[in-house]
């Protein structure tokens, strides 16, 4: 027999149902029994609940459910002990405490234990306005909470939302990766000029200045000296040296921007110290942006020499 029936056979017995810590239930009224199913009913009204914490442990309590559980006293003690911590534990949490066939105890929004007794469905009154409530019973575990109509259209809102969210963030990526494509965008050199190199594998030549075009020299047609007029060039060739090293250093150096895909020259005075170089063919005007882009793609300093 479990615990919770010996404590209502204890209180229908005894008229008083002392439990340790938390109160007093006492039997006011009479009680029925049911001819179905032979069950106790305690009409409205019939049990009351005295609040005491300071509520000692009841030796004949103990002795009753020693003899039905057919175990010694100090297990019977334990027995309803952690039948009461269960019970705090649950109203702790907002839970009910539930002892059956005598009510319910739980607490309310004072934070104060109060008992709500079992009512027979058949015979309740209908001036029992606590008890007698009209409507679907609120159920704690469903949301009660959220209106039940508005359940389709909570879904589609949530599936709106999400789908702004997703479209939020693919944007922000976007323009993430846009900025950062324009920036390397702007610190990448084209150098697409083209590259004379000796057929030597040790000596790289530098590029030579193009010889003046004769097409572009042009005289004043009522000269009658033969001065020469200065020659108009529409580009240059320059360099933009990134490196200068020894002869094992530059090697490593310039095979590792060859194999990068860097259109790299490499010249050298005197075969001890080498000069790693970008040749350039474009307007002196346009060295300093060749300087600067050049530094910050490296990271370091570059300086230009024109041949």
């Amino acid at each position: 027999m479990k615990v919770s029936d010996i404590l209502l056979n204890y209180l229908l017995k005894h008229k008083t149902l002392p439990l340790p810590g938390l109160g007093v239930f006492n039997l006011t009224g009479s009680y029925a029994i049911s001819e179905e199913d032979k069950k106790v009913i305690l009409p409205a009204g019939a049990v009351e609940f005295i609040l005491d914490p300071h509520t000692a442990e009841d030796p004949e309590l103990i002795s009753a459910i020693a003899a039905e559980t057919v175990k010694f006293k100090p297990l019977a003690s334990s027995d309803l002990e952690s039948l009461i911590l269960q019970g705090k534990q649950l109203m702790n949490i907002s839970k009910p405490f539930l002892i059956e066939g005598i009510g319910t105890l739980q607490k309310n929004h004072r934070n104060e234990i109060e008992y709500i007794p079992l009512v027979d469905e058949i015979n309740r009154h209908d001036t029992d306005l606590r008890l007698e409530e009209p409507g679907e019973a609120i159920r704690f575990d469903d949301n009660y909470l959220r209106p039940t109509a508005r359940k389709g259209n909570n879904n589609k809102s949530r599936s709106i939302t999400f789908a702004l969210m997703m479209l939020a963030g693919i944007i922000i990526l976007g323009l993430v990766g846009y900025y950062f494509y324009q920036q390397s965008r702007d610190r990448t050199v084209i150098l697409e000029q083209p590259v004379t190199e000796d057929s030597s594998v040790n000596n790289f030549s530098t590029l030579p200045v193009p010889a003046p075009d004769s097409s572009k020299i042009s005289l004043p047609a009522d000269s009658a000296t033969k001065a020469i007029v200065p020659l108009t060039i529409d580009s240059a060739s320059f360099l933009v040296v990134v490196e200068r090293a020894k002869k094992e250093r530059a090697l490593k150096r310039y095979a590792d921007l060859r194999e990068w895909g860097h259109k790299v020259i490499m010249s050298t005075q005197d075969s001890v110290d080498f000069k790693i170089s970008f040749p350039i063919k474009a307007p002196l005007s346009d060295t300093a942006r060749y300087r600067d882009s050049l530094s910050s793609f490296f990271g370091k300093k570059v300086w230009i020499e024109i041949k």
